[in-house]
């Protein structure tokens, strides 16, 4: 989430699945939490790594509940690897 940073969510799960779809390739994300699921998918545009999201995680007003949970219980924490920051 933050450079430099490691991010625990407690008590969620994050998967990651991949597919094709008119030649592009996406990443679909969701969240597994105890209220809920919430899921995005990201295509993988040509080029040097960009990307677009093809549909959010906000869908509908009962995913802000969930996406509440998520940010509540994210823990972020230094990557200080080896005595000192990586950036």
């Amino acid at each position: 989430m933050l450079e430099g940073y490691l991010s625990e969510v407690r008590d969620v799960e994050l998967f990651a699945q991949y597919f094709y779809r008119k030649g592009v390739l996406y990443e679909q994300r969701t969240y597994r939490t105890p209220i809920g699921d919430l899921s995005a998918e990201i295509g993988k545009s040509a080029g040097q790594g960009s990307e677009h999201i093809a549909k959010y995680y906000i869908q509908q007003p009962e995913d802000y509940r969930i996406m509440e949970y998520i940010v509540r219980n994210t823990v972020l924490s230094p990557n200080n690897l080896f005595g000192f920051q990586i950036m």
